[in-house]
């Protein structure tokens, strides 16, 4: 019987024992329990902050890529214009060009017929006789020399 009394004095100790430490391990657990339940808390608050940075930078891209698009859109249609206007001024310009070859070209055919018929003409040589040419030559020459330069 002493032996049992003193197995249920253990027991119970045991249970007591058990007891309190099943106490300050609950207690230990909701304070961890609270920390961590805090950090949490504090960590989606920044988080929060963080998405309503990130959707103000979101909407502002989206209206610099809006004001973006636009301007591409008006540089596009000012760059067709000017192309449109480069095209009417060169159509212009090659068809004043044709107008003016043609003319060219007439009167280089009608140079060419009359040089034909220019060269089909008998021809006579005339001799020239100068009388003191060589001294009229060298006197032009000297008279050349002596002007000044104007």
């Amino acid at each position: 019987q002493r032996q049992q009394k003193s197995q249920e004095e253990l027991s119970r100790s045991l249970r007591q024992e058990l007891g309190k430490l099943e106490q300050q391990l609950s207690s230990s657990l909701r304070d961890e329990v609270a920390k961590l339940e805090g950090k949490l808390q504090a960590q989606d608050a920044r988080r929060g902050q963080q998405i309503e940075v990130l959707s103000e930078d979101m909407v502002a891209c989206k209206q610099q890529l809006a004001k973006h698009t636009e301007e591409l859109r008006a540089a596009e249609a000012r760059t067709e214009a000017v192309k449109e206007e480069f095209q009417e001024k060169l159509d212009e310009a090659q068809a004043t060009n044709a107008a003016h070859f043609k003319v060219v070209d007439k009167d280089v055919y009608e140079l060419k017929c009359i040089c034909s018929e220019v060269g089909g003409f008998a021809a006579k040589q005339v001799e020239w006789v100068i009388p003191d040419a060589l001294e009229r030559l060298r006197e032009t020459k000297d008279e050349a020399c002596e002007e000044p330069a104007t």
